[in-house]
């Protein structure tokens, strides 16, 4: 009764307003209907393997993935995306990571939940895709690890958050530019498992959380490097996944890291 009564002070005093255009809202930490009616939410039938939507049912093989995943399957064993990214999504994410608006992880972090609750359901723990301390030094955050953790917050079951299960050891600049190819050169050599974890990773199901799938390539490299460490199985939940499909380079991924041995 008394957090109602709060509540509905805040709300007197701060009336809730869309995250994207500033129009009221009925509750905090949402969008107004014009502004969701623009946003393209990912629902059935989509792709396992790389959480792209699809046209018809028919489009996916028995294990519910697209001809490319088929032909090239990644190094995770399933993915989910809660939204296409579009201009509404693409300017909630760059106000999340370069706007100080970490109230619009919240937003992704629901819609994530709703759309891949059942990874998380299998999951033993959670864990976000890193930073490089450079990087994480000027932006004051990991995007990707608020999110990890508002899921481990509202998650009703046990789900164990570690915040620095990988790290980022060499700063790759921006990828946003880059090709598949050009990414996993960059990313193949900047990310490892953070060695105070190696034996508590051993048989775990592990969910990694980043706030979009573009290439795959640097998830690619996460997964591998939580696999060669005995992971047993990796998912992938992010908050948004590009509009075109990004795996037919992914039978690369072995190759480009046996590389390194």
């Amino acid at each position: 009764m008394r957090r109602s009564w709060y509540n509905g002070v805040l709300d007197v005093a701060f009336p809730p307003v869309c995250l994207h255009c500033k129009a009221e809202t009925l509750s905090h930490n949402a969008l107004c209907a014009t502004c969701f009616a623009q946003v393209e939410r990912i629902s059935p039938p989509f792709c396992h393997g790389c959480a792209a939507p699809l046209p018809a049912a028919e489009h996916l093989n028995q294990n519910h993935h697209c001809i490319y995943c088929q032909n090239s399957p990644p190094p995770w064993s399933t993915a989910r995306a809660a939204f296409i990214f579009g201009e509404v999504t693409q300017s909630l994410i760059f106000d999340l990571k370069y706007g100080d608006r970490t109230e619009v992880a919240t937003f992704f972090a629901d819609a994530m939940m709703r759309h891949g609750g059942d990874l998380l359901s299998d999951a033993d723990l959670i864990a976000p895709v890193p930073l490089h301390w450079r990087r994480l030094l000027r932006r004051k955050f990991n995007q990707a690890a608020i999110m990890a953790r508002t899921l481990s917050r509202i998650y009703p079951g046990p789900l164990q958050l570690v915040p620095n299960l990988l790290k980022r050891i060499q700063h790759t600049g921006a990828l946003a530019r880059l090709g598949p190819d050009a990414r996993m050169e960059r990313v193949r050599e900047a990310i490892t498992l953070n060695p105070r974890y190696k034996e508590m990773i051993k048989g775990r199901h592990i969910v990694m959380v980043d706030d979009i799938l573009t290439t795959g390539a640097t998830l690619s490299i996460c997964s591998q490097r939580l696999l060669d460490a005995g992971a047993t199985q990796v998912a992938i939940l992010v908050a948004t996944r590009s509009g075109r499909h990004i795996l037919p380079f992914a039978h690369k991924i072995h190759g480009f890291i046996n590389a390194e041995d």
